[in-house]
């Protein structure tokens, strides 16, 4: 540093002129219907989807809910007619919502706690999607801590190839994802603080959407908390360099053009059918079936343990080495290992 005359340079310029996401902010009321139809858009337009929760079960259940396709019609048919209310009834449109939600959050008069409703923006502003008889339905994959190293490499592949159309995760950060199809990252329940909703965390998800030219971040949120505001307001000032430089050089944005691997082992039909239901079998169980070393002479495997065959005391010290191990696991920025190690955690401390 003393060398460099105690200068520090900013890397926030790409050469291909790609701008950090815009950021958008929903209401967590019907944040599921309002999702699957920002995910109908992107696979009319032939582009994908990431969307990071905060537990399995919930990853599970989306999965399994936008592959069901009368559930997803029966949706795009409630969507259509709420359109069609608004437009033609004046009164049911809300004078607080903006029009434009292409404009950045003014960060400054934001403050944390309960969003006003000015600062949403909803699906029911975008433009009507267009009337068929059957449109396209997504194809949707559930990418979590069960799934070896190499169906994870395979199901991203499958989501670039079009194979799929939306990866569901809880943490998608330590993936190192490089996906230039990706239009649109939500976040779901981005309200909820801890490692997965962090400041740090919540810009490298939100960044997942820098690839591509038509890239947007959209956060699930009741509340503003301190992280979420950290985030949208560095995400923002990172897209404001970004497009005056562009402006400055007459740089036109341009996506990513990236090369699909070719596959190295083939997938067998029953691991399709369980990564697209959503369910997880012991051929996959992966990370929850790691050993893991809690003390210098004591290790455990996560789907061994069984709460009710243990002790009072014994739940209270299990439960307090896992904490530990879980907190080293956060540090080291492994949140998948982490958040099932949480899991367990809840699973001792419930009461019997």
């Amino acid at each position: 540093m003393s060398q460099a005359g105690e200068a520090v340079t900013e890397q926030l310029v790409r050469p291909t002129g790609l701008v950090d996401p815009p950021v958008e902010l929903r209401r967590t009321r019907g944040q599921i219907e309002d999702l699957a139809i920002e995910i109908l858009e992107r696979k009319r337009r032939g582009q994908r989807t990431l969307v990071t929760t905060l537990t399995k079960k919930m990853a599970e259940a989306l999965t399994e809910y936008l592959n069901q396709p009368t559930k997803v019609r029966r949706l795009i048919e409630r969507f259509h007619a709420q359109q069609r209310a608004v437009r033609d009834d004046d009164s049911l449109i809300d004078p607080d919502q903006p029009i434009n939600c292409h404009h950045q959050l003014p960060v400054d008069q934001l403050q944390p706690g309960k969003i006003e409703p000015q600062y949403y923006t909803s699906a029911q502003q975008r433009p009507p999607l267009p009337a068929q008889p059957r449109p396209p339905l997504p194809k949707v994959a559930y990418l979590h801590s069960d799934v070896t190293t190499l169906e994870r490499s395979d199901i991203l592949d499958d989501l670039r190839s079009g194979k799929y159309d939306v990866l569901v995760g809880i943490n998608l950060l330590r993936e190192g994802l490089d996906l230039p199809e990706v239009t649109l990252v939500a976040v779901l329940d981005a309200d909820k603080e801890g490692f997965l909703r962090s400041k740090t965390s919540l810009i490298q998800t939100m960044g997942r959407a820098a690839r591509h030219a038509d890239g947007r971040a959209i956060l699930y949120a009741q509340d503003l908390t301190k992280s979420m505001l950290g985030a949208i307001a560095e995400t923002q000032r990172r897209r404001q360099v970004q497009l005056e430089y562009n402006q400055r050089h007459r740089i036109t944005p341009a996506s990513i053009a990236k090369p699909i691997r070719q596959r190295m082992i083939e997938k067998r039909p029953d691991d399709q059918q369980r990564l697209s239901s959503g369910k997880r079998g012991l051929a996959g169980r992966g990370r929850s079936a790691t050993k893991l070393q809690l003390t210098k002479h004591s290790s455990v495997v996560l789907d061994d343990i069984e709460p009710d065959s243990l002790t009072p005391q014994a739940r209270k010290t299990l439960a307090a080495q896992l904490r530990r191990r879980m907190n080293r696991a956060a540090r080291d920025l492994d949140y998948e290992l982490a958040a099932a190690i949480r899991d367990t955690v809840q699973q001792l401390t419930t009461p019997v």
